[in-house]
């Protein structure tokens, strides 16, 4: 185990969990609080309200907890050194999901330790970094003979020629009575129909000419003709590439083996074999194909050729400052493009891979004018030593302003502890109820208060988590940040790689559009980075 921070005596949490079919007075809510907190005590550690959760009425066989997913909140913000229970069983009784939690998301984080039995994570307790151990080999075991059975399984199932279980059934074919896979539909005539003749018409389009047609051609294509989609919306150029370099199309059941590029293949007759990457699983004839072999060998062998040209072009547009960079307002990606006289433009992809367009920049947008106008607004912010050392003075005035930040987080601790108490309030009422102490009638009343009551404090909340984001500060240092404004003046002598980075660190977005119909000059909206 690694080492871990020292543990302050102000940051140490009670977990207490006891479920409904739970009656053993050793692990009632009072009894499970005061070994806790006597446990603390004997620590030297202080023992405060707001690190005590308690999660009543709740079952121990998932995590899904209001006051343990509190707790993971307060772990990752790093609010939390230590975390103590009553027992083991009382964080989770599924030891995968102990060890999960413990292991994994609280690794060097803080360190858990039992108030009833000899078992912590920390480097001061060998014996306890022990036992837990042999729980977390325990649970490893489990888990890995779950994966071979399933595994296992999924295999059986490939080599009866059946599709492996857990899978959606490829596009154009459904599993029969069996667990086989069958053409979706199919006229009397034997003519394919619905998705299966889509998936023939793609292939079609695939193939027909020197080239064949692209992804993007064909999604936009199906969006025309209104395609039905496997996902029930819009066709995306990824999905057609997915369903193409699919060998099932072609009568090939694989299984056992990631998908690679088709660039990669090294037998040109069968579609399946791949270079030093053979399937566990390769079934010839046991799926009924929509394409034949040759169709789909030549939709492969085009889209290589394709690949081959495109990476000609490819040196040249890595040479444009805003790729990767730069979106349009939609939220789709610029990529570079260029007309006949080999002038540069910017264009957003998901006009050219939906017909629908994305209502921006239908055109294209001149790429020298859009990277020539965001220079000179970096030059105009940051371009003088004057301009720089105001813009230091201002972060350092900002972060060190850090008074409605703390308000923020204490009014989000003090939300948090009420809806706490409230849920434990309820668990009760719903016990008593059940026991006949009050009436139905008076326990709806008392629950009504307190969803109204839950329902005002998560609104609130939500509010200062958000006022709380505007104020929280950015990873970059303010060193850096210096820095890369320093380099502002060399901007001219630099490489376009070293532009780009400047442009990560000062500038938080950049977004080009023009508006659908407009004959306006474009806009561009830049946000700053700020340390």
């Amino acid at each position: 185990m690694p080492a871990y921070k020292e543990i302050r005596p102000n940051a140490v949490a009670i977990y207490i969990r006891w479920s409904t079919d739970e009656q053993t007075e050793g692990t009632t809510l009072e009894t499970q609080k005061e070994r806790c907190s006597l446990y603390l005590r004997s620590q030297g550690w202080n023992v405060t309200d707001e690190f005590i959760f308690i999660d009543d009425g709740y079952s121990g066989g998932s995590l899904d907890r209001p006051a343990l997913s509190r707790l993971r909140q307060m772990v990752r913000e790093g609010r939390v050194d230590c975390v103590v229970t009553y027992s083991l069983d009382r964080l989770s009784r599924s030891v995968a999901d102990t060890v999960t939690l413990v292991q994994s998301e609280w690794l060097a984080k803080c360190v858990y330790r039992s108030a009833s039995q000899p078992i912590s994570t920390d480097d001061g307790n060998p014996t306890g970094q022990l036992i837990f151990n042999i729980l977390a080999s325990f649970a490893e075991f489990e888990r890995a003979l779950i994966r071979e059975r399933t595994h296992s399984g999924h295999v059986r199932r490939a080599k009866e020629g059946k599709y492996p279980g857990g899978k959606k059934p490829p596009y154009g074919y459904r599993r029969d009575g069996k667990g086989s896979l069958v053409i979706d539909s199919v006229g009397e005539d034997g003519t394919l129909q619905g998705a299966a003749a889509v998936v023939r018409q793609m292939f079609e389009m695939a193939t027909t000419g020197p080239l064949g047609q692209g992804p993007s051609v064909i999604a936009r294509a199906l969006v025309e003709e209104g395609a039905p989609s496997p996902t029930g919306g819009p066709w995306w150029m990824h999905v057609v590439a997915r369903i193409l370099q699919n060998p099932v199309y072609c009568g090939h059941l694989v299984y056992g083996r990631l998908p690679v590029n088709p660039a990669h293949r090294r037998d040109k007759t069968a579609p399946h074999r791949l270079r030093g990457q053979k399937p566990l699983v390769e079934l010839e004839g046991v799926v009924p194909a929509i394409v034949e072999v040759e169709t789909w060998n030549k939709a492969q062998q085009l889209f290589r050729e394709r690949s081959q040209i495109c990476r000609k072009g490819l040196q040249s547009r890595n040479r444009s400052l805003l790729t990767s960079i730069a979106r349009c307002k939609c939220g789709g990606p610029l990529s570079v493009f260029y007309d006949r006289v080999k002038t540069r433009y910017y264009r957003c992809t998901r006009n050219f891979q939906s017909a629908d367009g994305c209502g921006y920049v239908p055109g294209m947008l001149n790429a020298d004018k859009m990277e020539q106008a965001v220079v000179k607004a970096i030059k105009e912010r940051y371009g003088s030593p004057e301009l720089r050392r105001a813009a230091v003075i201002m972060a350092k005035a900002e972060r060190e302003s850090g008074e409605h930040q703390a308000n923020c987080q204490r009014a989000i601790t003090e939300i948090d502890r009420r809806l706490q108490e409230i849920d434990a309030d309820l668990a009760r009422v719903r016990r008593a109820a059940r026991r006949g102490e009050i009436q139905l009638a008076t326990f709806e009343e008392l629950r009504i208060d307190a969803e109204t009551e839950r329902q005002e404090l998560q609104a609130e909340r939500a509010e200062r988590e958000k006022a709380l984001e505007q104020v929280r500060t950015i990873e970059t240092s303010l060193s850096d940040w210096e820095a890369l404004m320093v380099q502002v003046d060399m901007w001219d002598d630099l490489e376009v790689n070293s532009q780009r980075d400047i442009l990560y660190g000062l500038l938080r977005s950049i977004t080009m559009y023009r508006q659908k119909g407009s004959n306006d000059a474009p806009e561009i909206d830049l946000v700053w980075e700020t340390p």
